[in-house]
């Protein structure tokens, strides 16, 4: 069995946390664009039907690629402060 060299995995994952910044853009103007749109109106339940979708996917891999990875390669300490800043942000999220 053949395995990939530090250095390809680490560009592996330098590749996936650029799709991963294009994707939270993405998702960011989909919310900005269904804002400005009324509820009833056709574009606003397509965009959610791609947001949906989007972030299915993408939390997926955060969760399979991103939290493994983190978990592996992260100080504890670190990991606990950046637990905490996902549920102040997520809070935030929430509460508007």
């Amino acid at each position: 069995i053949l395995k990939a060299s530090d250095e390809e995995n680490d560009e592996r994952g330098h590749d996936h946390i650029l799709e991963a910044i294009e994707e939270h853009h993405v998702i960011t103007n989909l919310l900005t664009e269904m804002s400005q749109l009324d509820v009833n109106n056709g574009r606003f339940m397509a965009k959610m039907n791609v947001l949906a979708d989007m972030l299915d996917r993408h939390i997926e891999e955060e969760e399979d690629f991103v939290f493994k990875t983190a978990k592996k390669d992260l100080k504890v300490k670190y990991l606990a402060q950046l637990g905490s800043k996902f549920v102040q942000e997520k809070t935030a999220i929430l509460k508007h």
